[in-house]
């Protein structure tokens, strides 16, 4: 069992990881603290995404630099902490390879495998990462994720011109630049915006970070026709890298109300879904928030 020795016995442990695959295998890591062989994860830091926390956990145990898609199963299990037990809570996304750098042995991982899914269900040492070595087995071929972002805040109240032409009030400024330091771990090929000046300046930052064009999409306003949104949704769907789309909430709640045959949800703002696609067919929509929950 994993011991936790810098914290308080309150309230869970926050951990993330990733499932890594290419070319067929999936990355497992050996700790000699444990003599186990697991999928790489770590806790997160204080105030740290658990998205951003698996990316950087991969790439310091693995030198692997990998990029998230699916979300994977969390799991919980019990952890020590002094004399007590906490759970652990970790959260797991599939991910591919960016690049692969020298893998120098360390005292917490001193090795690392590739291996075929079947053998590194029979390699890891705990049934909670075959958990998610299972799912993940029983997931199709999948394009790269559809984001689907609320714009960030904007306060109606305080603007009097054109509803268009509405900037986004100060909280909604540090959202849009934390959305640009977390989203970028994506790697997105594309970033698409509606119209409207907030949409704009939700992803202006992403679009510096990233040095690539913010497109404009007509169809993605307030009152659009949700079909013409999901048709929008779709053909981002195939492209080999990430596309993150952002808009008005209710138009962009009313679209994934007709892609999941589900009720309209509000989206937060910055908040949205992970859209993950084989084919046409929607596999999962995930929902995704700048909160640590």
């Amino acid at each position: 069992m994993d011991a936790v020795t810098d914290r308080p016995g309150r309230g869970p442990v926050r951990a993330a990881g990733g499932l890594v695959a290419h070319d067929g295998r999936v990355l497992l890591v050996h700790r000699p603290r444990f003599d186990d062989w697991s999928l790489p994860k770590g806790k997160l830091q204080p105030g740290e995404h658990p998205l951003a926390a698996a990316v950087r956990e991969v790439h310091e145990e693995t030198q692997v630099r990998g990029v998230p898609g699916i979300r994977l199963p969390s799991v919980s299990y019990p952890v020590r902490s002094g004399q007590s037990h906490v759970d652990k809570i970790v959260d797991w996304w599939a991910m591919t390879v960016a690049d692969v750098g020298p893998f120098t042995p360390s005292d917490e991982v001193d090795g690392i495998a590739w291996l075929p899914v079947a053998d590194a269900l029979e390699t890891v040492t705990y049934e909670r990462d075959r958990v998610v070595l299972t799912a993940y087995a029983g997931l199709p071929a999948l394009s790269r994720p559809v984001v689907v972002l609320g714009h960030a805040s904007s306060d109606h109240a305080a603007w009097s011109g054109a509803p268009q032409e509405r900037p986004l009030d100060p909280r909604g400024r540090a959202q849009a630049a934390d959305l640009a330091e977390l989203l970028r771990v994506l790697r997105p090929g594309r970033l698409v915006s509606g119209p409207a000046r907030c949409c704009r300046q939700t992803l202006a930052g992403l679009a510096r970070t990233l040095r690539i064009d913010l497109e404009i999409e007509e169809h993605i306003t307030d009152g659009a026709d949700p079909a013409a949104v999901v048709a929008v949704l779709r053909r981002l769907a195939d492209d080999h890298a990430a596309s993150i789309v952002c808009g008005p909430g209710e138009a962009l709640a009313a679209a994934l109300a007709a892609l999941t045959d589900g009720v309209p949800a509000p989206l937060a703002p910055a908040g949205g879904v992970f859209l993950s696609f084989s084919g046409a067919r929607l596999v999962a929509a995930d929902p995704f928030t700048l909160t640590v929950s």
